[in-house]
């Protein structure tokens, strides 16, 4: 599988706790840049896209969260952890939203706050489950 052969190689820079939550520190400024933007009015062909885009990017989110979580903690507390990065993620989209409300042209959205949710759950969700079945694997061979 390619991603557990890109995983296993940056092992060692990616494990480190500053690269973990520099990556989740960077990954929060680019989606506050994004959301100081001003939109238009533009007109979207796929209902609900917006909806869609906030959980992909929430799931990375929570991917990155869950991360930077784990390799500070210790790999004993999986649920602790998922539950720390999910917190984290919801957090951080409330206040994404919040944020959006002194930006001009743009609007907060309770919907906007359930996709975030949704996708920190899903992206942090994943990557413990994938942490999970790595170590099953490893401790059944």
């Amino acid at each position: 599988m390619v991603i557990h052969w890109v995983w296993e190689r940056a092992r060692g820079p990616l494990f480190h706790p500053t690269v973990a939550w520099g990556l989740l520190c960077a990954y929060a400024a680019v989606i506050f840049f994004l959301s100081s933007q001003p939109i238009g009015g533009e007109v979207s062909f796929v209902p609900h896209l917006d909806k869609l885009l906030h959980f992909l990017e929430y799931a990375l989110f929570g991917a990155l969260a869950y991360h930077a979580v784990r390799v500070s903690r210790s790999a004993d507390h999986t649920l602790r952890n998922l539950l720390i990065a999910i917190g984290l993620g919801i957090a951080y989209g409330i206040s994404d939203e919040f944020h959006q409300y002194f930006v001009p042209t743009r609007e907060v959205s309770f919907a906007d706050v359930v996709a975030d949710a949704l996708g920190a759950v899903a992206g942090a969700w994943l990557l413990a489950r994938y942490e999970w079945n790595v170590r099953r694997t490893k401790q059944a061979g």
